[in-house]
């Protein structure tokens, strides 16, 4: 995890994105595979009693958490995007910037797949641009 912490923190100088001073990670036997708090920049994640985790794994959902962490304020709340729009989001960053530390890291099925033209090759300092650029795109559609 040494990696992905390195990587949050050289981030938070890009126009939305945020890094915490510290990430705590709380297992829990109740829930969906992973979520967060912004607030205190605490990540919860899912597992057994036998030390299972849902979905990939935990390396992967907890890096997908510390991305939504990363995002949630300057981005994703930003541009108002909806709960498939901000996974897909975090989704790409994740397997487009950790593809060496973890390269089976899966897209979730029901992400908003728009986003991905305007995403794949956007560097990460205009990513809040290109976010903009697919929210004109979509409204006008409409």
């Amino acid at each position: 995890f040494r990696e992905a912490l390195d990587w949050f923190a050289a981030q938070e100088s890009l126009e939305g994105f945020r890094a915490y001073d510290r990430y705590e990670v709380t297992l829990t036997l109740f829930g969906p595979g992973g979520s967060f708090h912004p607030e205190t920049g605490t990540i919860v994640l899912f597992t057994t009693p036998e030390g299972l985790f849902k979905g990939g794994g935990g390396p992967h959902t907890i890096v997908h958490e510390m991305m939504h962490l990363a995002v949630e304020e300057g981005l994703v709340q930003r541009c108002g995007l909806a709960h498939w729009e901000k996974e897909r989001l975090v989704d790409l960053l994740v397997q487009r910037e950790f593809a060496a530390s973890l390269p089976d890291y899966r897209l979730q099925s029901s992400g908003e797949e728009s986003l991905d033209p305007y995403l794949k090759e956007a560097p990460l300092s205009r990513v809040a641009e290109a976010l903009e650029r697919w929210k004109s795109r979509a409204q006008e559609e409409r």
